[in-house]
Order: C-alpha cells, then sequence, then structure tokens
C-alpha cells in the first residue's frame, strides 16, 4: 500500500472545487443531509411492505388469468421497459445531480 502524494490531495481537491462549482451554477449549494424525517420514513416503509403485498397479488391474478405463460411474457416485457427507465434516470442523475 502506497501514502497518496500531495499530488493526489490536490486532484482530489480539484474535483471536488469542479463538482461545487457545477452545482452552484445549476443553483445549489453542496449539502450531506443524513436525516430522514418522519413522512420519508413513512413513505419508504409504505413502499417496501407495498412491495411485499403486491406480490402476491400478482402471482395470484396471474396465474388465474392466463397461466405461467402469461406470467413469464409479462415479466419480460415489463423488464425491458424497467431497464429503459432506469437507464433514462441514471442518465439525468449522472448530468443533474440534486
Amino acid at each position: 500500500m502506497s501514502i497518496p502524494s500531495t499530488t493526489d490531495h490536490e486532484a482530489a481537491a480539484s474535483s471536488i472545487d469542479s463538482d461545487e462549482l457545477q452545482l452552484q451554477k445549476l443553483g445549489y449549494k453542496q449539502t450531506l443531509h443524513r436525516t430522514w424525517n418522519y413522512i420519508e420514513n413513512f413513505c419508504a416503509s409504505f413502499c417496501a411492505l407495498n412491495f411485499i403485498g403486491g406480490v402476491r397479488s400478482v402471482f395470484f391474478l396471474g396465474l388465474l388469468a392466463g397461466g405461467p405463460k402469461a406470467m413469464w411474457s409479462s415479466y419480460l416485457i415489463t423488464l425491458a421497459g424497467m431497464w429503459i427507465t432506469a437507464a433514462v434516470l441514471a442518465e439525468i442523475c449522472s448530468a443533474l445531480p440534486l
């Protein structure tokens, strides 16, 4: 393991400075917020619990409506849409951080 030199520290500082400048151009102040309020905590918990209940109903309705073939085909179509959505959101988030 090598000890980082001063040039490594200067390079890290310059990248932080350029990131901070880009945030200022977008109208944001660089902050790190590590707490959740009650509504954020409730929303995250609700999403997690909704997923658990939703999976159960998807299996029940999918098996009744079309069987395994209908379930797998809908999963593949949904998976493709989810990948497209994730790629678009990743591109937006990498260009315009909050």
